[in-house]
C-alpha cells in the first residue's frame, strides 16, 4: 500500500541558524529536558535488543528506507503504517552499514545474522523484509508523545525569544506526527543516528556514553539553579563543578539497563580517560578534563536538533 502525495512547495518561516543561537544562549532552561530525553532514548535502544549497535543498525535501515519512500512521494500515517506486519527494505550492504557506524565487517555481518535469526530482518526471494512488531504501535505512540513533549517545551523558549508567534501544544504537535509518520520518523531517525554516531565516535562505545551522559544529566537535576545561560558556560559549571549528588554503580546499571559487570567494565574506562571521576564514597561524577572536546560534540549535536526542530516547526505552520 503506498499513498502518491503532491507535495506543495511550503515556505520556511524558520531557520536552522536562529533556533540554534537561541538554544546556545538559553541552554540553562531546555538542558534538562534534552538530556532527559537522549537518557530515555538510549534506554528504549538498549532495552530493545540488550544492544546498542543491532538497534542502531535496524534504525539505519529504516530511515534508508524512508528516504527512499520520501523520494517518491509515499508517505504514511501511524495507522496506516502499522496495517503493515513486514516492510520491504531497501537494499544495502555489509560494508556500507560497516562504514556507516565504524563497527567491522565481521561484527556487521553477525549482528545482521542474529537479526535475521531473531524474524527482526526476513528474506523472502531476493527482498529483505523488516517485522514491524518490533516497533509496536504502543512503544511508537510512547515515543511520539516523548518528541511532542520535547518540541512543545522548545516552543516554549521559541516563543518567549520571539522566534515563533505562539506555543505549540503537545496535542497538536502530537496530531502532526501521528498524520506524517513516516516523514517526521525519517526526520527523528536522522537526528538519532547522528547524535550516535558522534558519541560513538568519542566514547568508542554507546554503552559508555549512556553511562556518562546519565552522570551529566543527574549531575544537571541536582546541581543549584544556573543562572549562566549560553551553553558554554552552563555545561563548564555542569561539568566541572563539584557535587555530593553523584550516581554509584549500582544505580548506573538499574537507570540504563547495562548489567552491572558491564558498567563497572565500563566506569574503570571512563575514569581512566579522564571522561568520569569517583569520589571517596564510590559515586561517580563527570569530569571536566576534555570539557572543550565535548563541547565541540555538542555544538555539533544542538545543529543537528535545530535541524530537525526547524524542518518540524516549518510542516506545522504551514
Amino acid at each position: 500500500m503506498s499513498l502518491n502525495i503532491n507535495i506543495p512547495e511550503k515556505t520556511k518561516k524558520f531557520k536552522e541558524d536562529g533556533i540554534k543561537k537561541t538554544i546556545e544562549s538559553h541552554f540553562n532552561e531546555i538542558a534538562n529536558e534534552w538530556w532527559r530525553h537522549q537518557i530515555s532514548w538510549t534506554y528504549d535502544a538498549y532495552d530493545t535488543f540488550k544492544d546498542h549497535d543491532k538497534f542502531l543498525i535496524v534504525i539505519y535501515l529504516i530511515k534508508k528506507t524512508l528516504d527512499t519512500n520520501t523520494k517518491k512521494f509515499k508517505e504514511y500515517s501511524i495507522n496506516q503504517f502499522y496495517t503493515q506486519d513486514k516492510i520491504e527494505l531497501e537494499k544495502f550492504n555489509i560494508v556500507e552499514v560497516s562504514n556507516y557506524f565504524g563497527i567491522p565487517k565481521e561484527t556487521t555481518r553477525r549482528k545482521l545474522i542474529e537479526l535475521e535469526k531473531k524474524r527482526i530482518i526476513i528474506k523472502i526471494k531476493k527482498k529483505q523484509m523488516l517485522n514491524t512488531n518490533i516497533f509496536n504501535l504502543n512503544k511508537q505512540i510512547n515515543l511520539i508523545k516523548k518528541i511532542s513533549t520535547l518540541l512543545f517545551k522548545f516552543s516554549k523558549i521559541l516563543k518567549k525569544n520571539k522566534l515563533m508567534n505562539r506555543i505549540i501544544e503537545p496535542g497538536e504537535i502530537l496530531k502532526h506526527i501521528e498524520k506524517e509518520f513516516t516523514f517526521c520518523l525519517k526526520l527523528y531517525y536522522d537526528l538519532q543516528l547522528k547524535i550516535s554516531s558522534c558519541w560513538k565516535g568519542y566514547f568508542n562505545d554507546l554503552e559508555s556514553f549512556n553511562i556518562w551522559a546519565l552522570c551529566v544529566t543527574n549531575k544537571s537535576y541536582n546541581s543549584p539553579k544556573e543562572k549562566n545561560k549560553y551553553i558554554k558556560d552552563y555545561s563548564n559549571f555542569i561539568i566541572d563543578e563539584s557535587s555530593e549528588n553523584g550516581l554509584n554503580g549500582m544505580t548506573i546499571s538499574d537507570m540504563t539497563g547495562i548489567p552491572r559487570a558491564t558498567v563497572v567494565r565500563k566506569l574503570k574506562k571512563l575514569i581512566i580517560n579522564k571522561n568520569l571521576i569517583m569520589d571517596n564514597k564510590k559515586r561517580y561524577h563527570p569530569n571536566g578534563f576534555h570539557l572543550k572536546k565535548i563541547l565541540l560534540l555538542q555544538n555539533k549535536n544542538i545543529k543537528e536538533l535545530s535541524s530537525f526542530m526547524a524542518k518540524i516547526f516549518n510542516q506545522l505552520e504551514n
